[in-house]
């Protein structure tokens, strides 16, 4: 018999200290998943969360290896393509990257904030040339995403195989153009959008695959950029501002190269200055194999030698699909009209029509023509249209089924109520937008807008002749009242006078009355009044259809109850500073109780701008909110008036009154 083990038993007071140790530390449950579950949750992670779990364990470091040598799809910026790709990479850092995902077929994101031109010996930079060899080392890259200038020059060079996806938008761009934007565009390039803003081009040649071609500020260097354009895939064409040839003559193979795509549906130019006379020849041409018969969209603006015929031409020849148009001032004449109306054409899907239309970039832009001449663009002087009421019956006769009209710097207009017919009367028209027509008289635009019944929404902006020039937003639904408010001045303004005549009518809706100060006006304060008229009246609806909630009734009975201030009815009043400018309404909405002080009819003051107390009041500053999360944040209000059976209209009105003439003392119209 050998000697005896010795028998040891553990010490129960450890082990029930170590357990206890380990029931106090958190349970690592990534740890547990298999590789398989990691790269399955890796997919739904941006790259640069996925990266950072290399340095957790050695378990996340495998399923990161893992899941880099099978992805196929890629993106630097998570899906956020107006980002830029995360900072700190250097040409061995991303070549190391890619290296690890020999699989990559599209890489999407690579907008890097700064690439150098070329490697420096001896310094570790992020370059041009070592994208390129990184981009090389994935045998299956497909395609690529950037917004770079010279990084998708690069690639068009020496990866031509290579797909530019997405949306190829330059960053840097700006008037004048900076000379380092450049880009030589190859034939054959393989990219279906290209967005072009402030870029020195030498030419646009052919271009099979391209779809979308955008060009803005873009200067065409070569004296016959268009000598080789030929974009037969294309579908949307813009053209605006852009420095090239002066001699019209250049510009016919642009034209006849528009014509050979057959599924053009968005053609945009401004300020080019082709040949008179060369679309009406091009359309006769073309028209029979499809050659401008499918636009939806056609944008004409400061074209300088453009003729009426150019413009008549390409509308008969799309009228079956035609959206949209927008006419410059020159072409704004009452015999383009009066020919489509002999053409007995019909337009079953126009919506949007804009006369006398001037680029936003002119009418903002500082330098006068001669400046601009200067910077290589077209000698164009915009002189006012010349329409007449003669010209807009043509026009309401020939787009009977209007939705959005827009008429911009027309002196020559009159009377409204002549516009309309007793066979068109524009029974669709919901958006109004009238600038500077300064002719046009008050007591026949009333009786205009009271001949349209879906009308819901007027602009008026730089009208009439008599001072003070106002700038006037309105939501309506019924414009009778609207009457009132016209009468009042898209001699004086007594603000007493004007709430007292509107709050002392029978009108079956609510009410609300904005005005306001800032100086230059502020068009996102009228978005914001509009977005937020339409939350209330979803508000309402939801209430009265959904919760059944007795709706308001108002006679002439109830307003002789009160024969002064509140005029009839609960009158709520509300100050506050929109923009760094005051502004002050006062409405009979009951939603606005909640920000009532404790007297009846004292002054509340509220922001828009306030991040902590924005609700129903600017519902899409900060993203569209729904009516049904509004009418959480009101619940007690909506309780209170069901329990007293208040009622509230289905519908309301806005009147927002903006004042040009800050401290009595007009503001310069630039018209005159």
């Amino acid at each position: 018999m050998g000697p005896r083990r010795k028998n040891v038993k553990p010490c129960s007071v450890n082990r029930e200290s170590s357990e206890s140790t380990k029931a106090d530390e958190p349970k690592d449950y990534m740890n547990q998943l298999s590789h398989e579950v990691l790269c399955h949750i890796f997919r739904y992670l941006p790259l640069q969360d996925i990266m950072c779990m290399e340095c957790l364990s050695r378990k996340l470091k495998e399923a990161v290896t893992l899941y880099l040598r099978v992805v196929k799809v890629v993106d630097l910026c998570a899906g956020r393509w107006w980002e830029y790709m995360p900072t700190g990479f250097t040409d061995s850092s991303f070549l190391t990257l890619l290296r690890k995902m020999p699989d990559i077929e599209q890489l999407y994101g690579l907008h890097p904030r700064y690439l150098e031109r070329r490697r420096v010996r001896g310094h570790e930079a992020f370059s041009i040339p070592g994208v390129l060899e990184a981009l090389q080392a994935c045998p299956n890259l497909l395609g690529v995403e950037t917004s770079h200038l010279e990084l998708v020059e690069a690639i068009w060079t020496y990866m031509p195989q290579v797909h530019i996806l997405g949306k190829f938008r330059n960053r840097n761009g700006a008037f004048p153009i900076p000379p380092e934007n450049k880009l030589k565009i190859p034939i054959g390039a393989k990219i279906q959008t290209l967005h072009l803003v402030g870029v020195n081009v030498p030419e646009i040649p052919c271009i099979p695959m391209l779809r979308h071609l955008y060009l803005k500020w873009v200067r065409l260097t070569k004296p016959q950029p268009f000598k080789d354009f030929l974009c037969i895939s294309l579908r949307t064409f813009v053209m605006r501002n852009c420095a090239g040839p002066t001699n019209s003559l250049k510009y016919v193979p642009l034209v006849t190269g528009l014509a050979s795509a057959r599924n053009l549906e968005h053609l945009e130019l401004v300020r080019v200055p082709f040949l008179g006379g060369l679309i009406q020849h091009v359309v006769e041409d073309s028209w029979r194999s499809g050659g401008f018969r499918n636009l939806h969209t056609i944008v004409l603006g400061a074209c300088k030698n453009a003729l009426e015929v150019d413009l008549g031409y390409l509308i008969i020849t799309a009228a079956r699909r035609l959206h949209e148009v927008r006419i410059q001032p020159s072409l704004t004449k009452d015999g383009v009209f009066s020919a489509l109306k002999m053409a007995e054409l019909e337009f079953p899907q126009f919506e949007t029509l804009h006369l006398g239309y001037v680029d936003e970039f002119l009418l903002q832009c500082k330098m006068a023509n001669g400046d601009l001449v200067k910077y290589g663009l077209a000698d164009v002087v915009e002189n006012p249209g010349i329409i007449t009421d003669i010209g807009m019956k043509a026009v309401n006769e020939v787009f009977s089924c209007i939705k959005y009209l827009v008429i911009y710097n027309c002196p020559h207009l009159h009377n409204p109520n002549n516009w309309i017919t007793d066979h068109s009367r524009w029974t669709r028209l919901v958006d109004l937008t009238l600038v500077r027509c300064h002719a046009i008289k008050l007591d026949s635009f009333s009786q205009f807008i009271e001949l349209l019944p879906s009308l819901e929404f007027i602009s008026l902006d730089q009208m009439f002749r008599e001072p003070p020039k106002v700038c006037i937003s309105m939501t309506a639904f019924y414009f009778c009242l609207l009457l009132h408010v016209f009468v009042c001045l898209l001699s004086q303004v007594d603000t007493l006078t004007l709430e007292q005549k509107i709050f002392s009518g029978p009108y079956p809706y609510h009410i609300c009355i904005i005005h306001e100060f800032s100086n230059p006006p502020n068009v996102r304060n009228k978005v914001r009044i509009r977005s937020w008229m339409d939350t209330i009246a979803n508000i309402n609806q939801e209430l009265i259809k959904y919760e059944f909630f007795p709706e308001a009734t108002r006679t002439d009975e109830d307003l002789k109850k009160y024969t002064k201030y509140p005029w009839g009815r609960d009158i709520y009043t509300l100050e506050g500073i929109v923009d760094g400018a005051p502004y002050s309404m006062i409405t009979d909405f009951p939603w606005l109780r909640s920000l009532r002080t404790a007297e009846p009819n004292s002054y509340a003051r509220y922001d828009f701008e306030d991040d902590e107390r924005t609700t129903i009041y600017a519902p899409r500053r900060k993203g569209q909110l729904s009516a049904d999360i509004c009418m959480e944040t009101i619940g007690e209000e909506i309780s209170e008036l069901r329990q007293m059976k208040k009622g509230v209209f289905q519908r309301v009105v806005a009147i927002f009154i903006h004042y040009c003439d800050v401290n009595g003392e007009p503001v310069e119209d630039d018209y005159i």
